[in-house]
């Protein structure tokens, strides 16, 4: 059964030690979002990676976001041909949109996003998760329920199946909207919504001045 910190604001620093030392081992970290509650670990540790697929049940070919903390950070994990419609994007950053883009030569890539040729990215807008970024660098994160179920927005829509195969479980439900991030995919020709979450695909269009056709795709 993974070990419970509450989280308030008072506690950051303390809490996103414990989670980033916890990561920098290969552990498991659920914590919350400013959408949902993420399942994480670190990029650098394939084998916790691929514990995520087997805690969820997630099927092996669908892909994991990663998060990171900063724009020029995102920039390093896409070609340079996708940056500079990522630097238009990252207007809603730190935020609930994800940015698919074909990945650059990424060493980590390929144990998030299986036989593919792009890459989930997302610069999260919530002080915890932004504070172990800081620390340990990128994290594969998806939400923490099993495949195919609800994105939970709150503390107890945690299946105890997955509380019980993580190492540490951060409660903190304030600043959560529930609401999954919204999906974009940088195309040759524009761009993809393939999910609308957080953001309209309306919104999303009238902020970029571009039209988005609609997609569908294995991300979380």
């Amino acid at each position: 059964m993974a070990k419970i910190i509450n989280f308030t604001q008072d506690l950051l620093d303390e809490v996103a030690d414990e989670v980033a030392n916890t990561l920098e081992r290969g552990g498991l970290v659920i914590l919350p979002t400013d959408t949902v509650y993420g399942l994480a670990a670190s990029v650098y540790h394939s084998s916790s990676v691929e514990r995520i697929f087997q805690v969820k049940g997630r099927d092996a070919t669908k892909a994991i976001v990663v998060m990171v903390g900063t724009l020029e950070e995102a920039r390093a994990l896409v070609d340079e041909e996708n940056r500079w419609m990522l630097e238009r994007l990252s207007a809603f950053w730190p935020g609930p949109l994800t940015v698919v883009a074909r990945k650059s030569e990424v060493e980590w890539a390929h144990v998030l996003a299986p036989n593919r040729d792009s890459l989930g990215i997302r610069v999260p807008g919530h002080s915890l998760i932004l504070a172990v970024l800081k620390r340990v660098g990128p994290l594969a994160v998806t939400s923490a329920n099993l495949s195919g179920g609800k994105s939970p927005g709150s503390f107890k829509e945690i299946p105890e199946v997955i509380l019980r195969n993580v190492d540490i479980a951060v409660k903190g439900d304030v600043g959560l909207t529930g609401i999954p991030s919204s999906i974009i995919r940088i195309e040759r020709e524009g761009l993809g919504l393939l999910r609308e979450g957080s953001i309209s695909g309306k919104d999303l269009e009238e902020a970029l001045g571009i039209a988005l056709s609609t997609r569908e795709e294995g991300y979380p």
